[in-house]
């Protein structure tokens, strides 16, 4: 007999919000960004440019919306990733532009040097 994890996403109201995964492992060349979402049962890994904002908040509203126009209903996006080199100012950069909100881009400008 051989033993298999399977992962079921919590199911919700229509009412709630779906969820969207996304992790986020930072370098200091690049960042993998790994996301999974109600519609697939298969995370899908995305390579960004390090300190790339505009970039990360585009691939975060790209999944939403995708989310979004699959389950018919509003997407709510959970995040993790490591406080570190680019973890502080990662975090001052999503508080600030969350992904349902504003376009991508507006006013974004990639890592401080």
């Amino acid at each position: 007999m051989t033993d298999r994890t399977q992962f079921h996403l919590p199911t919700a109201d229509d009412c709630d919000p779906a969820r969207c995964f996304v992790a986020i492992e930072l370098s200091k060349k690049s960042w993998l960004v790994a996301v999974l979402t109600s519609l697939s049962e298969k995370v899908s890994l995305h390579t960004l440019p390090a300190g790339n904002g505009k970039e990360l908040l585009a691939l975060l509203e790209r999944a939403r919306r995708r989310s979004e126009d699959g389950l018919g209903r509003r997407v709510e996006i959970l995040l993790c990733y490591e406080a570190g080199y680019d973890g502080f100012w990662l975090h001052r950069l999503l508080e600030g532009h969350e992904p349902a909100g504003e376009p991508p881009g507006a006013a974004i400008e990639d890592r401080p040097d």
